[in-house]
């Protein structure tokens, strides 16, 4: 059980922008990739994108726009390992 409590906002007329200086702590071994709605979906649903605040933030946007998809993980499907995913 956890007491966490997040709240996850989206993004709009975002601009691609040069990093200031050096990414540092935890930010420092991320991988920033742009990529697609529809594109970082499908990844939730072969699950290369794992971390939960990111599912729920692409999940939650894609009900509030309309998105569907019949697309399905079979439940017998291997999980990948952290290092083979997008996101961990």
């Amino acid at each position: 059980m956890s007491t966490e409590v997040v709240q996850v906002y989206q993004a709009t007329e975002l601009t691609q922008q040069q990093r200031s200086g050096p990414a540092e702590g935890e930010e420092a071994d991320l991988d920033a990739q742009w990529i697609p709605l529809p594109e970082a979906l499908q990844q939730v649903l072969e699950g290369r994108i794992t971390n939960g605040l990111a599912v729920a933030g692409l999940l939650a946007v894609a009900i509030r726009i309309g998105l569907r998809d019949g697309t399905r993980r079979p439940a017998d499907a291997p999980w990948p390992t952290s290092t083979e995913t997008n996101t961990d």
